[in-house]
């Protein structure tokens, strides 16, 4: 079973929201995890990639991080927060500092792609 396709299975089967959430953020955390529970935790592999010859690992890591970041906010709380990644605004919810609270989250992955 891919991502996609638990995400239906999900849904179809009204996995509770709370649920939903954890096992895609921590699925392969939890006691015994299931293998639906860690195949959920594709959402974090969902970003782009590249192998192209030249690319600055750092530079592409820290992209991979902000893709992250912003796919989340998206689908988790509902709000665009690419705005704060450079300034905050004062007309947007999310501030600079916000921004890098929860961009600092998924910098502790240990992990390229």
């Amino acid at each position: 079973m891919a991502w996609r396709d638990w995400v239906i299975h999900a849904y179809n089967s009204n996995l509770p929201y709370d649920e939903f959430i954890t096992w895609q953020l921590a699925g392969d955390l939890i006691p015994n995890a299931t293998k639906e529970q860690i195949i959920a935790t594709g959402f974090n592999r969902n970003h782009k990639i590249t192998q192209e010859g030249g690319v600055i690992p750092e530079e592409y890591r820290t992209e991979y991080v902000a893709d992250r970041t912003n796919t989340t906010s998206k689908m988790m709380l509902g709000l665009t927060m690419e705005c704060a990644r450079c300034h905050s605004h004062k007309y947007d919810e999310i501030s600079h500092d916000e921004y890098y609270g929860m961009f600092s989250y998924f910098n502790n992955i240990d992990e390229e792609g």
